[in-house]
């Protein structure tokens, strides 16, 4: 079984058309990906919960969503940003999809979307290594802007995808489902 989790940041203030804009590239993203898997997709803040904006079943004949409409009307809990307690999380729900099929091969991929470094403090750098290091996913950073960020780097193990502005996230977006194809792609069954 094949599952793809994404991570959209959804934190600081954003305005309705930066909500917009992560509402379609998500759909896009998802609207790719579940031709050949599964696909969850949560949002995080500062908060130190990840809240579920949907599940997607594997389905190649449906196209699925166009936007994601709780994206678009997400409004942020905490002002900081829990990047590193998203992704430990996104980590464990990506172990729960799996483990509930009982299949002999389970593959996962997991997307972050981060438009910046942790600010929340919750999870340590140290505490994300070790998770990222113990999991057997491929791991998809998605980041805002041109320059080369380490904590982006830390973070995408099997790829990292840049939107130069944040008009680009859906083209991003978009990017990385295609690079979760490639991982998909590894395993010959």
């Amino acid at each position: 079984v094949h599952h793809a989790v994404l991570l959209v940041d959804m934190s600081g203030k954003l305005d309705d058309e930066a909500r917009r804009i992560a509402a379609r590239g998500a759909a896009a993203f998802v609207q790719k990906v579940r031709r050949t898997q599964a696909v969850s997709v949560f949002a995080f803040d500062g908060g130190s919960d990840l809240v579920t904006i949907g599940e997607f079943e594997k389905n190649a004949k449906e196209p699925g969503p166009a936007e994601l409409e709780q994206l678009t009307s997400f409004s942020s809990r905490d002002p900081s940003r829990n990047l590193n307690g998203a992704v430990v999380e996104g980590v464990k729900r990506l172990d729960g999809q799996l483990m509930a099929v009982k299949k002999p091969v389970r593959v996962g991929t997991l997307v972050v979307l981060a438009r910046g470094p942790d600010l929340a403090g919750r999870v340590g750098g140290d505490e994300l290594s070790k998770k990222l290091d113990a999991s057997k996913y491929d791991v998809i950073a998605v980041g805002i802007g041109q320059g080369r960020d380490q904590w982006l780097e830390g973070i995408g193990r099997f790829a990292v995808v840049r939107a130069p502005t944040p008009s680009t996230v859906g083209v991003a977006l978009e990017q990385a489902a295609a690079k979760v194809g490639a991982a998909r792609d590894r395993y010959y069954l």
